[in-house]
């Protein structure tokens, strides 16, 4: 009889667990519902800057890597 209901308990436990996992899955789900409801389309000018910014960022990083390349290539 205990281990019926030793088994019960588990059983009901286990339950539990995967009703929280659930709605901690909803709770996300509602946050990221949220997050793009609030987000909005750039306008052109906004995306203008944002694309120049990257341009000019990665541009940056290219330059510092081949300066690196040539001097290691100098040196060894």
């Amino acid at each position: 009889m205990e281990n019926i209901q030793k088994i019960q308990n588990q059983e009901k436990r286990k339950f539990l667990q995967e009703i929280k996992i659930v709605k901690k899955i909803k709770e996300k789900i509602e946050m990221y519902k949220r997050t793009i409801e609030i987000a909005k389309k750039p306008d052109k000018e906004e995306f203008i800057y944002s694309a120049k910014v990257t341009v000019i960022g990665i541009g940056i990083i290219g330059i510092i890597g081949f300066i690196l390349f040539v001097l290691y290539n100098l040196f060894m």
